[in-house]
């Protein structure tokens, strides 16, 4: 990743705005996850990865991405019974 979490950790824009702040501290903790993703990755390791991911996404995001895993599950689950299942 090429240390995307100190790009995204250092974008500069005026904070003027309680949204602006709002939104420097979510990416702050965006960046913590990059870097917990690109540690993992690499290698060296980080144990709260899946947790900081998890403050970074609402339940939302999380249910869709279940789903969306679920349904290609399915649809593989499906073709290798047709092909292989009646043997």
């Amino acid at each position: 990743m090429n240390y995307l979490c100190f790009k995204v950790e250092e974008a500069e824009f005026e904070e003027n705005t309680l949204e602006r702040k709002a939104f420097r501290k979510h990416l702050n903790l965006i960046a913590r996850t990059l870097k917990a993703i690109e540690w993992n990755d690499s290698g060296d390791g980080d144990d709260q990865e899946a947790d900081l991911i998890k403050q970074c996404l609402s339940d939302k995001n999380i249910s869709d991405a279940t789903l969306e895993m679920v349904d290609v599950f399915h649809y593989e689950l499906s073709v290798f019974l047709s092909a292989y299942g009646n043997k």
